[in-house]
Parts: C-alpha cells; sequence; structure tokens
C-alpha cells in the first residue's frame, strides 16, 4: 500500500484491518500525530474556496504544500489543474474525526517507509521522527531536503527511487 497525505490514513487503517492482505506500507508526506504548522483552514480553503484568485491560490498552495525552494513553474501548473471532489474531502473529514489516532497510526504489523518532505508544514517531519522511535527497524524513514508536502511533485525521481528501493527489500 501506497498512501500520500490523507491517503497515509487510509493505508494505514487498510494495514491495521487487513495485516494479512498488506505486505508493506509506503507513507508520503504522512501527519496525524504533530499538528501541521500551517494556519488552521489554508489547506481547506486552497482546496474548496472556489472563490479564491489565482493568486490567492498560489500563495497557499506555497505555504501549505511547497518547499520554498520549489520552482514557481511547478507551483503554478499545479494551482492550473487544481481540482478536489468535496464528497471525498467530506468523507476524509468525517473520518478524521471519528477515527482515533489509536485505531489507525502503527500502519499494521509489516514493513513501513516514510518519505517526507524536510519543509513540509501540512505533515512536519517530526511525525517521522516519532514514527522511527515508536517502530524502530521495523520503519525506513527518508527526509527529501527542498520538499514539502507535495514531495511526489517536486521531487518525483527521488521520491519513485526510495520507494522502489524499499519495495526490492520487501518483495512480496
Amino acid at each position: 500500500m501506497v498512501g500520500w497525505a490523507f491517503g497515509n490514513r487510509t493505508s494505514r487503517m487498510l494495514a491495521t484491518d487487513y495485516p494479512e492482505r498488506v505486505a508493506s506500507v509506503t507513507l508520503i508526506a504522512a501527519g496525524g500525530i504533530v499538528p501541521a504548522l500551517t494556519k488552521p483552514g489554508e489547506l481547506g480553503s486552497l482546496l474548496g474556496d472556489k472563490s479564491l484568485t489565482f493568486n490567492e491560490k498560489k500563495g497557499l498552495a506555497r505555504r501549505t504544500l511547497f518547499s520554498p525552494s520549489t520552482d514557481e513553474k511547478i507551483v503554478e501548473d499545479y494551482v492550473k489543474t487544481l481540482s478536489y471532489w468535496p464528497a471525498a474531502r467530506a468523507a476524509q473529514q468525517n473520518a478524521n474525526r471519528n477515527t482515533p489516532l489509536e485505531e489507525w497510526v502503527d500502519g499494521g504489523k509489516g514493513p513501513l517507509l516514510m518519505v517526507m518532505g524536510e519543509d513540509d508544514l501540512t505533515a512536519p517531519i517530526e511525525n517521522g521522527h516519532l514514527m522511527k522511535a515508536e517502530h524502530g527497524e521495523r520503519l525506513r524513514l527518508v527526509i527529501v531536503p527542498n520538499a514539502g508536502h507535495a514531495i511526489g511533485l517536486e521531487k518525483p525521481t527521488e521520491t519513485a527511487a526510495t520507494i522502489v528501493e524499499f519495495l526490492k527489500g520487501h518483495p512480496l
């Protein structure tokens, strides 16, 4: 299983509920333990406020998803194609409110990989350090410099190579 952002919680819950079906879990930009360092509601506004101008969305995307060092064109391209399914967002919010952290945080019992952006303010890297302290050798933590919450867009080659290397060590 691979989960990015909120998908990391879904992946961890699946691995917890069905450990016999999940060989390993890869978490990209995984939060949940340590609160976001962004202002409350910023990411929600970016994803759900259709009245925002392009520049307002770009500013929110830069603050909530991207490293300060990320090329402006990557941020602009993201904002140009940004769309979010309101029903999915509502389901995520409902799941988040109604599923205690203790039920999903461990991500089952199998091998874990966490790929975290060093500049991620939405899922601060402290989440990874706490998970590593808790799970030791079970968890491989990789922190990618000059990457934020949108690490897969900012550093796609590094992110993919890290995942492939991890999966080679944990074949099915």
